[in-house]
């Protein structure tokens, strides 16, 4: 079974890195990631990889979608931006990846494999074209979203709380609202699971809200898409994502058997 943790995936780690709630967090963790070293893109002359080939035969029009300089956000291989629907004037969340890393490759592929296997569902973003565009003497993938208008699921924790780290466990605020939105994702993931994809980045942040605060899952750039997505084809398996919200399987590696058998790893799950 797979359960959502949407703020408190609490890791203490014995001996010697053992943190608490409150506590500031070892900054040598941040972004934390298992991942071999090759990192190279090799391009074709159209500057092209090879792993985007099938996104060039995209069938959506570029012209039809238009960016109006708002900047939403920047990951780690991409900006989005805020663009519009030329002929129906619906506001879209558009996103650009850059072809910089193995990495960003693997992203785009995921982000579109993932879309065309979920298909449309009320709690899950829903991803309205793809196609390349050229940039700077290569090709960068555009992905255009449903725009969520209701901010994310940190923010609406926030609002509740007052800040990340006042949350009182011993009561829970189980309003009607959290437990709406507990329900929407657990039925967004069984979505998701029954396509046979697992997120692997599943945290507040990339969880949205519409502004009638429907809950959206996003973010499926280092998901597993049919458990044999790019990253584990061609970067074996790898442990992903914000350390603090990882899935359990991802740490069960080779790479960490070592530091597994050093110490022992207790994990608390509370709900918001």
């Amino acid at each position: 079974a797979c359960f959502f943790v949407p703020r408190h995936f609490y890791f203490q780690v014995w001996p010697g890195a053992a943190w608490n709630i409150g506590q500031s967090r070892p900054s040598r963790l941040r972004g934390y990631s298992i991942t071999p070293s090759r990192s190279e893109v090799i391009l074709n002359p159209d500057g092209l990889p090879e792993e985007w080939l099938d996104l060039s035969e995209s069938n959506h029009d570029p012209e039809l979608w238009e960016e109006d300089g708002v900047v939403l956000g920047k990951g780690a291989f991409g900006v989005v931006a805020r663009g519009i629907n030329k002929e129906t004037g619906e506001l879209v969340a558009i996103k650009r990846i850059a072809p910089t890393h193995n990495l960003a490759v693997a992203t785009a592929r995921n982000e579109v494999e993932a879309a065309n296997a979920l298909g449309e569902h009320p709690n899950i973003v829903q991803m309205k074209a793809h196609f390349l565009a050229p940039k700077d003497g290569h090709m960068e993938a555009v992905l255009v979203y449903r725009l969520a208008l209701g901010g994310d699921l940190q923010q609406w924790i926030n609002q509740q709380h007052g800040n990340s780290f006042s949350v009182n466990y011993g009561k829970p605020k189980f309003s009607d609202e959290a437990l709406r939105i507990m329900r929407q994702l657990a039925q967004a993931l069984q979505h998701i699971h029954s396509k046979n994809i697992q997120h692997r980045d599943l945290k507040p942040a990339n969880i949205l809200l519409s502004a009638g605060c429907t809950a959206l899952i996003a973010d499926f750039g280092i998901s597993l898409v049919n458990r044999s997505s790019l990253r584990v084809q061609g970067l074996g398996h790898s442990a992903l994502g914000d350390f603090y919200f990882i899935d359990v399987d991802s740490l069960v590696t080779k790479a960490l058997g070592c530091a597994m058998k050093s110490c022992t790893a207790r994990v608390w799950v509370m709900s918001f």
